[in-house]
C-alpha cells in the first residue's frame, strides 16, 4: 500500500512482501492492484432531488465549474447532502464487475455517469454502508479539483492491496494499522536493506523516552508486566499479560 510509505519504503515487489510476511508473520490470501480509471474524476453536486418513480433513488445535478454539468440518478441516501464526489464518466471501466459507465436511463430519467461509493473503487472502508463516497470527509478536494482525475490528484489510490487473512490477527492486532505493519516490515528488512524510512525513526525516538505502562493507561497497572528482550532488527516489543 501506498500509505505505507508514510512510515516506510520497501524496495521489493508487492509478490515478494506478500511471501515473505507469509513465511515470517501473517497468511496472505491475495495480492490485488487497485488501478482506478481515469474516467472517474472529482465532480461537486449542485443539487439532489427525489426521483419521480422511486422511492429511494434521487435525481442529481453534478457540476465540474465552468466546464460541465451533468444529470445523474443515484440511488445513495446520502447524495442529498453531498458535496465533492467521485463520479465514474462515460467510458469508465470497473475491472471487477466487467462494465463499463454510458449513459442510461434509470426509471425513465437519463442518468450520464455514476457516483462512487468506496467499495465501488477497492477502498476497504464502510463497505457496511450503501453510501457514496463523500471525498471531502477524507480528503482536502475544492473547486479547483472538479474535473481531476481522482487519481491524477490523489496519487497514492493507485496501490497494492495485501489481503491479510483475518484468524491471524487475533494475537496480532498491532498488523490491524499502517503503522504496526510499518514497524513488521523494519524488523523483516532491516538486515536486507531495503528500506528507507519516512517518519518511522521519529516515532521509535520518542517512545525511546516514553514509559510504556504510563502511555498505555487502559487497564489496571498490576496487571501489566514488561518483558525486555533483544532481536537483531526489533526495536521494541511488549507483552501485556
Amino acid at each position: 500500500s501506498q500509505l505505507i510509505r508514510t512510515y516506510i519504503d520497501i524496495n521489493d515487489t508487492p509478490e515478494n512482501i506478500a511471501n515473505n510476511l507469509i513465511l515470517k508473520t501473517v497468511e496472505i490470501e491475495e495480492v490485488i492492484q487497485r488501478k482506478i480509471d481515469k474516467h472517474i474524476v472529482i465532480w461537486k453536486v449542485i443539487s439532489a432531488v427525489n426521483h419521480p418513480d422511486s422511492d429511494h433513488m434521487s435525481v442529481c445535478q453534478v457540476d465540474l465549474g465552468s466546464k460541465w454539468q451533468f444529470q445523474i440518478v443515484c440511488g445513495a441516501a446520502n447524495v442529498q447532502w453531498a458535496k465533492y464526489v467521485a463520479v465514474a464518466m462515460e467510458w469508465a471501466f470497473f475491472p471487477q464487475a466487467w462494465i463499463t459507465i454510458a449513459p442510461r436511463k434509470l426509471r425513465g430519467v437519463d442518468s450520464n455517469g455514476m457516483i462512487c461509493s468506496k467499495n465501488e473503487l477497492w477502498i476497504n472502508e464502510d463497505t457496511d454502508k450503501p453510501w457514496i463516497w463523500e471525498l471531502d470527509k477524507d480528503l482536502e478536494v475544492s473547486d479547483e479539483d472538479l474535473g481531476t482525475s481522482l487519481t491524477d490528484k490523489f496519487e497514492w489510490l493507485d496501490s497494492y492491496v495485501l489481503d491479510i487473512d483475518n484468524k491471524w490477527l487475533t494475537n496480532r492486532p498491532d498488523l490491524t494499522g499502517h503503522f504496526g505493519v510499518a514497524w513488521e516490515f523494519n524488523s523483516m528488512y532491516k538486515p536486507q536493506w531495503k528500506i528507507w524510512f519516512s517518519a518511522l525513526p521519529k516515532y521509535q525516538q520518542d517512545f525511546e523516552t516514553t514509559n510504556m505502562l504510563d502511555f498505555l493507561e487502559h487497564g489496571e497497572k498490576k496487571w501489566k508486566k514488561s518483558v525486555i528482550c533483544e532481536t537483531e532488527g526489533l526495536n521494541n516489543y511488549i507483552l501485556l499479560e
